[in-house]
């Protein structure tokens, strides 16, 4: 099977801490992987150094054989266009509303859609996922499952080929945490390519096709 991402030989330190040594693994094309292990472990460092968020220190990271490290800036917003990112603490913009949190990324990358293009592709996520909050409201607003939430369907709204997701149902209450899994799960049946990060062992077993551990 086809590698979406392949980390080679990865290492990321801060100041004089190492975060990950040596990580080497493949993620493979329209499946579900997980990445598990103890707090502390560097699971999102590793995200975000797989999603070409943060630079690595040694190894390389490649999107489909191409190395990051030496794409241009065409080729990495081409990248941000194909790819989302749901982060551990949703990062919504604080100081727009959920709406404009959720059109912010097609605005960005497809200009030239219109108001009405761009209503139709959140108005579909929405029912898709369940979500009914108040779009009109900022994020301080809502519980951290509704943010989590929120955050997902920005990772989704520029229809992705592969999503990163940064415990997602950390914290958040279950009928928040139950929405995302069944969209996961959806997402896996599409055929959608997913790299996780859990604490949750019945959420791998439940969604995975393949589990990485990260140990030390």
């Amino acid at each position: 099977m086809s590698a979406v991402v392949t980390l080679e030989g990865v290492g990321l330190r801060i100041e004089d801490t190492a975060i990950l040594q040596e990580i080497s693994a493949e993620i493979p094309k329209n499946q579900t992987t997980f990445i598990m292990g103890p707090s502390g472990s560097g699971k999102s460092m590793l995200l975000k150094c797989a999603a070409g968020i943060i630079p690595c220190d040694e190894g390389r990271v490649r999107f489909e054989g191409k190395n990051i490290a030496r794409m241009r800036e065409r080729e990495i917003r081409e990248l941000r266009r194909n790819h989302g990112f749901v982060f551990q603490d949703a990062a919504l913009w604080q100081n727009l509303t959920v709406l404009q949190n959720l059109t912010l990324p097609l605005q960005y990358h497809y200009p030239e859609m219109s108001a009405g293009e761009i209503h139709s592709r959140i108005e579909g996520l929405l029912e898709i996922t369940g979500f009914s909050e108040d779009l009109s409201l900022r994020p301080a607003s809502l519980s951290l499952g509704e943010c989590k939430m929120a955050s997902f369907i920005r990772a989704l709204v520029l229809n992705p080929s592969l999503i990163f997701m940064d415990e997602p149902t950390g914290g958040i209450d279950p009928q928040s945490r139950r929405a995302i899994l069944d969209s996961v799960k959806d997402l896996n049946r599409q055929g959608m390519t997913v790299l996780y990060t859990t604490h949750y062992m019945e959420e791998a077993q439940e969604l995975s096709d393949r589990v990485g551990i990260i140990n030390h």
